[in-house]
């Protein structure tokens, strides 16, 4: 199910992806969560969000940085077996 939900400072999709596109980092990181959670009637790309987090986090967006760092951190999780137990 798609959600016609938008993000704080930017009602129109529009707008957020022109800051995106010409460089802001918090701009870039918003159309990182626009894209992983379906916002503004977008699919959900969890692929194409990280790309626009990793974009923010190149420009030293604290947010993406820490996002990114925890998605690794629980890929190693799983690939070491820790979350073997859950079902």
């Amino acid at each position: 199910m798609m959600h016609e939900r938008m993000l704080p400072g930017y009602p129109d999709f529009d707008e957020l992806a022109q800051a995106a596109f010409q460089g802001d980092p918090k701009a870039q990181f918003l159309m990182g969560e626009a894209l992983r959670f379906g916002c503004y009637g977008l699919p959900p790309d969890e692929e194409m969000a990280r790309k626009w987090y990793e974009k923010s986090a190149a420009q030293g967006g604290r947010t993406a940085i820490f996002l990114l760092n925890n998605w690794r951190n629980r890929a190693q999780f799983d690939l070491y077996g820790f979350n073997a137990g859950k079902a």
